[in-house]
């Protein structure tokens, strides 16, 4: 007979994996519907066109009957880097799930190329961004699969997110099979924030939205992946609120949230 605490815990090993095989499977599936919707278009909704510009139109944005913003207009053109500025809890995340059309205006018009996004397929416009999370979300595999979700990426994209993302360092020193970890245990948070800029970049997909994108960086790596960043054919939207002068000039535009009267963007 095995001792108890030897059963116990390889019971509770099996658990973890069985609950670590289910992710990736919803992952893989998940992955697979948004690829398989955004390459046709839903019954009775409009082809989607190629992005040009995204936009609020006086905008009521509400969270658990708490007005967020009113009257808001915000507008965005394809290659544009915007950030928006405010200290944390202000919306800035708010605004961001509102831009993936996660959450649904109060009033107000979310456009897409000048056309309400209701007349386009969701699955479509989801497909449209790039969401890089403050806290990112690890399983317990590889730095590939925690890149790729179990896509079918050559090492060659893998790589070159990987170096835009600044962990071609790590990747020499450990390799791209290096298991990560529980929850990321074995790497630090500034390798896990940049394997989830990794993930988003190799999507390649016309929008980035970026939560804190480099908050568990230091300074000279914040700056480094900026500047890799601000030279992709991409648009970048990103909310943060302890970005660098040298960092901030780069952007194209720059929003303060907490100083503006009611709550209004022009640009």
């Amino acid at each position: 007979m095995f001792p108890q605490a030897i059963v116990v815990f390889f019971c509770h090993c099996a658990r973890n994996m069985l609950h670590t095989n289910h992710i990736k499977l919803q992952i893989r599936a998940a992955e697979t519907i948004n690829q398989e919707n955004s390459m046709g278009k839903a019954p009775g909704k409009l082809p989607l066109p190629k992005f040009q510009t995204i936009a609020l139109e006086n905008a009521t944005i509400k969270r658990q009957n708490r007005t967020i913003f009113q009257a808001l207009n915000f507008k965005v053109n394809r290659g544009e880097k915007v950030l928006i500025m405010a200290p944390s809890g202000f919306g800035k995340t708010t605004l961001l799930r509102t831009l993936q059309n996660q959450i649904l205006l109060e009033k107000g018009d979310y456009l897409y190329n000048g056309h309400p996004v209701t007349k386009f397929d969701k699955h479509a416009i989801a497909h449209l961004f790039s969401f890089i999370k403050q806290s990112p979300f690890m399983l317990s595999d590889t730095i590939r699969f925690n890149i790729t979700l179990g896509q079918g990426y050559t090492d060659q994209e893998v790589m070159e997110a990987a170096e835009h993302a600044g962990l071609a360092e790590l990747i020499r020193e450990k390799g791209l099979d290096f298991q990560i970890g529980a929850n990321g245990g074995n790497l630090s948070g500034g390798q896990l924030q940049r394997i989830e800029i990794a993930r988003a970049l190799i999507r390649k997909r016309p929008i980035l939205l970026a939560d804190e994108l480099t908050s568990a960086l230091d300074n000279r790596l914040s700056l480094q992946i900026h500047r890799t960043l601000f030279n992709l054919p991409i648009t970048i939207i990103e909310a943060g609120h302890k970005l660098s002068q040298e960092e901030m000039q780069n952007y194209d535009h720059v929003i303060h949230l907490d100083t503006l009267e009611d709550s209004s963007v022009v640009m």
